[in-house]
């Protein structure tokens, strides 16, 4: 059986492409003197994706860039099971509470000290970052990635490499510049 052979429908039930309806178009034929409907045709206009949702470990990068060899990867796989996916570019979040440290130091057969120490690793290889909110980082998505491909790019592009250390694009807000028109209240009073 050839696969190009096969319907988007047919790929989808074998778990190959999906297909996600992006909207439906009534066409109707009327009769212009009677403003009758003669005919109505519906189409359905579907996306079909190559690559489904995923889970993906870039754990060559991190050895690569960054000589992450002193981070096992069944903690970083341990990691991965507790991420949310990001379907709509939202960001990575690992929250690292008492009922996700206890399971991953049981699935590794680590220490809770040990624990510790990958988490800081983790931390200062680039693969999490901190956040305003105690025990919860972002996930570098050039290491972890969970989710459709498209939302997984945009977050992607949220980080850079730079001088052999990862750094996170944080937005600021613009502050709004003070007027740049010279101040004349002085020249009008003499």
């Amino acid at each position: 059986m050839n696969p190009s052979d096969l319907t988007p429908e047919q790929l989808q039930s074998l778990g190959g492409a999906k297909t996600k309806t992006v909207y439906e178009k009534t066409n109707y034929i009327t009769d212009i003197t009677t403003g009758e409907i003669l005919q109505t045709d519906t189409e359905t206009i579907k996306k079909t994706t190559s690559e489904p949702e995923f889970i993906k470990l870039y754990y060559r990068t991190m050895l690569a860039f960054n000589g992450v060899d002193d981070i096992p990867l069944d903690f970083v796989v341990a990691i991965s099971n507790f991420l949310p996916w990001s379907n709509d570019g939202s960001p990575l979040i690992f929250k690292n509470d008492k009922m996700t440290h206890d399971q991953i130091v049981k699935t590794c057969g680590i220490k809770d000290s040990m624990y510790q120490k990958y988490i800081a690793r983790c931390k200062s290889k680039g693969l999490l970052f901190s956040t305003k909110y105690r025990g919860c980082y972002e996930v570098n998505p050039f290491f972890l990635a969970k989710g459709q491909w498209d939302s997984i790019r945009k977050l992607r592009a949220n980080f850079d490499f730079v001088n052999g250390k990862w750094q996170r694009q944080i937005e600021i807000e613009p502050t709004t510049p003070q007027s740049e028109e010279p101040d004349t209240s002085k020249e009008q009073a003499s």
